[in-house]
């Protein structure tokens, strides 16, 4: 049976895990500035948040395609992860090109100043540009399984690269008027969960293959425990690791919508773990409930970007 886990030990995984997996960038006293024109700010005040939240959707995504291509191959919900894999891969030259130049239909006002963000943007463009490729192989139908070995392993470093921009547009544009840093390290952390939903999912697949199972199921035993830790930190708040109490009651329920779809994957994660293997049906629905999570994560955050914003008007 699933216990959820004791306030101590939850202080404890969080920090831990929240050091050892993805380390969030500490924002400086005062943000960049710019000396020339041509190095000015150009974003309108108030996107910060937005920023942040687009910024760490690509993480989600990172582990989101190799995912669906897995799922994919194996024959899974081909179809809708067929369609899930090109949306990802569409959406994420999206935010990209969209952090860089700034788009009105994300809610990003302006081109990018600070040249150490468009330097991180250009770094994580760099390790985009071949995945993005190795990614178009599933789409048009040029499947081999060591393919999708290759794409899951090459997702870690795009990750990697994905975080360090995400630490980068925190530290230049969460809203030192209106936001505490607090609140802009809650947006990331929550945000942070929509990528460990699909890192899961990318673990059980690849848990059903040939290929490294042993690291799968390690990296899958360390997503559950800090989604489970971080999630647990959101409905309360822990200071600790600098995440705020929801701030108000709209981001309280949301997190309970997540919380139920999160218990119910449990003990499914938990088998898979332990070594279970499921059929193809039992695979098809923990792929759709996990994808589901995800969407009612992003919903979370959504919430949290909007609480935001009204503590600016």
């Amino acid at each position: 049976m699933y216990c959820r886990t004791s306030l101590s030990h939850l202080r404890k995984t969080a920090l831990t895990l929240s050091a050892c997996l993805i380390t969030v960038t500490a924002v400086p006293a005062l943000a960049e500035t710019s000396t020339s024109a041509s190095s000015s700010r150009y974003y309108v005040a108030g996107d910060g948040n937005q920023r942040i939240n687009l910024s760490g959707r690509l993480r989600m995504l990172s582990q989101r395609i190799p995912s669906m291509a897995c799922n994919s191959a194996a024959g899974i919900e081909q179809a809708s992860s067929q369609e899930n894999l090109a949306a990802a891969v569409a959406e994420f030259t999206l935010i990209l090109n969209g952090l860089s130049d700034g788009d009105p239909n994300l809610e990003i006002y302006g081109r990018e100043g600070s040249q150490r963000v468009l330097q991180g943007i250009a770094q994580l463009e760099a390790r985009w540009d071949p995945f993005a490729e190795a990614a178009q192989s599933v789409l048009t139908g040029r499947v081999t399984d060591p393919a999708v070995q290759e794409l899951a392993s090459t997702s870690l470093p795009l990750l990697k690269d994905a975080q360090m921009l995400v630490g980068r547009v925190v530290e230049q544009h969460y809203d030192r008027v209106h936001t505490i840093a607090s609140e802009a390290f809650t947006i990331d952390f929550a945000g942070r969960q929509r990528m460990l939903a699909q890192q899961m999912s990318k673990n059980v697949c690849l848990l059903h293959t040939n290929g490294d199972t042993a690291a799968a199921r390690a990296e899958l035993e360390k997503g559950f425990a800090l989604f489970d830790a971080t999630l647990n930190a959101l409905k309360v708040g822990m200071a600790e690791v600098g995440i705020t109490p929801p701030p108000n009651e709209t981001v309280v329920e949301g997190l309970a919508v997540v919380d139920a779809a999160w218990q119910d994957v449990v003990p499914r994660l938990q088998a898979a773990m332990a070594g279970a293997r499921f059929d193809q049906e039992e695979r098809a629905a923990l792929l759709n409930d996990l994808n589901a999570l995800t969407a009612k994560m992003n919903a979370a955050v959504k919430m949290y970007v909007a609480a935001s914003a009204l503590s600016e008007a």
